[in-house]
């Protein structure tokens, strides 16, 4: 969790997760802590994708040399029966996608990162998993 983001939703955050692994041992319960850390970290993809585009639209609309936006798609090839009515908001993510096609490749990097994180969350549970079953394992074996 890092500053400005809400502390209460964190903290029901993690007592939800906590339902689900429900940590057993110390091992265990660093295993969860990591896996807080990356299922947060995914739940931010939205909310950083959605401040690029909103920065790109930003930056498009206050620019005074920008060509004019028409909720209209027109073309010599389209009839008049064939005319597009697009909505403005969706012509706006075309252009901040394009925006940032051009320079920096936020988004690119943004999915690159997701993707990274889905693959280390899927990791980090198998081992969690698989510590479970086997500390499960030997408790039944104790027992008999």
């Amino acid at each position: 969790m890092t500053i400005g983001e809400n502390v209460k939703e964190y903290n029901e955050f993690v007592k939800n997760l906590n339902i689900h692994y429900s940590p057993f041992d110390h091992y265990s319960q660093t295993l969860f802590e990591i896996l807080v850390n990356i299922h947060w970290k995914i739940r931010r993809i939205p909310k950083i994708e959605s401040g690029i585009y909103a920065y790109e639209i930003q930056t498009y609309e206050m620019d005074k040399y920008r060509p004019e936006i028409k909720d209209e798609v027109t073309h010599t090839d389209f009839g008049q029966d064939d005319k597009t009515r697009v909505h403005q908001q969706n012509l706006f993510y075309g252009v901040a996608f394009l925006k940032d096609a051009e320079h920096s490749n936020a988004l690119i990097k943004l999915s690159t990162h997701e993707t990274k994180l889905i693959n280390k969350l899927n990791q980090i549970e198998k081992m969690y998993y698989q510590h479970k079953e086997k500390f499960y394992a030997s408790k039944k074996k104790q027992k008999v």
